[in-house]
């Protein structure tokens, strides 16, 4: 499978939980969006993507205990199909979500604004690709 970049902002702090096989898990969201200049030269900001994302073992830990709502972050990882029933519905649902393999602060990168002046710098946001089903194969990191 292929990994992706993704460069984003918390839209809340993330979720730290323990599997019943004492695995860690964080979940949290990212917004990403693009910018580029418009024929003018102004710049144009996209609207943003909101992206599910899912790190196991000791990152999730330090994903919790360092990153908070509004932190700017860099994701690398898998896109994947989580597909579950509820339990009260009976009702199959499913998701696309980012395995995250690292996760980090993007230091470096300017605050982004709609009044942002030339020369700032740009996010990138990740071209996705058809994955599979997913099941943590770094839950044991």
């Amino acid at each position: 499978m292929t990994e992706h970049h993704f460069v984003g902002n918390l839209t809340a702090d993330p979720e730290l939980r323990t599997t019943t096989t004492e695995k860690s898990v964080a979940e949290f969201r990212i917004a990403v969006s693009d910018r580029y200049r418009d024929a003018q030269g102004a710049w144009v900001e996209t609207e943003p993507v909101y992206w599910p994302v899912q790190i196991w073992g000791e990152p999730a830990k330090a994903v919790k205990a360092h990153l908070r709502t509004g932190s700017k972050v860099i994701v690398v990882g898998e896109l994947r199909n989580q597909a579950w029933e509820d339990p009260q519905t009976k009702e199959k649902k499913s998701r696309r979500l980012i395995q995250a393999r690292y996760v980090g602060p993007a230091l470096g990168d300017q605050p982004r604004s709609h009044t942002a002046q030339p020369g700032t710098t740009n996010s990138q946001s990740a071209r996705p690709a058809p994955t599979g089903v997913a099941d943590p194969q770094w839950a044991d990191a």
